[in-house]
């Protein structure tokens, strides 16, 4: 199924870029159970480490000038297909945190991770953008520690050790 147009489904944003219409999106969330062997031969699961999530998209622009992209209007109508591809490649290599609206949801800080454009001979009008995205987790402590472990709450014990002068 093709959304674009004129369905009334979301179109697809992705920063501050609006494109014609996609034809997949597939978010995908795991989590990897973590095991410790125990003496009867068995695993114990212990724990749950939640993966960041990924984001596919199948997405397409034109050259028509349907509508307007780009809140600052920074596009080019003879051009608009290769202005978006350098706005996605400069969030790329800027490392940028973009948001991305699609119909399985809003998605913040993602990492564009991979960009594939496709162009077909039928339609030179067109470019496809297969793109990838992973989500970019924040933390707001600068250290990591136990509170059940009596160790941790000694300051010697909160990373203010080089390696070389941990003991052994």
């Amino acid at each position: 199924m093709i959304i674009g147009l004129f369905s009334s489904m979301r179109r697809l944003q992705i920063g501050d870029i609006f494109l014609d219409g996609h034809t997949s999106e597939n978010a995908t969330l795991t989590a990897q159970a973590t095991s410790i062997p125990i003496e009867v031969g068995a695993n114990v699961v212990d724990n749950v480490i939640i993966e960041p999530m990924t984001l596919s998209v199948s997405a397409y622009m034109s050259e028509g000038n349907l509508f307007t992209f780009g809140a600052s209007g920074v596009f080019n109508d003879f051009k608009r297909t290769t202005d978006a591809l350098d706005v996605l490649r400069q969030a790329q290599v800027n490392r940028v945190a973009l948001d991305v609206y699609c119909n399985t949801g809003y998605y913040r800080n993602m990492m564009l991770t991979e960009i594939k454009p496709s162009c077909s001979v039928d339609s030179v009008t067109m470019i496809i953008y297969d793109l990838t995205f992973q989500e970019m987790i924040f933390t707001g402590e600068s250290e990591v520690q136990n509170p059940f472990d009596p160790k941790y709450n000694d300051s010697v014990n909160r990373g203010s050790l080089q390696l070389g002068d941990a003991p052994l």
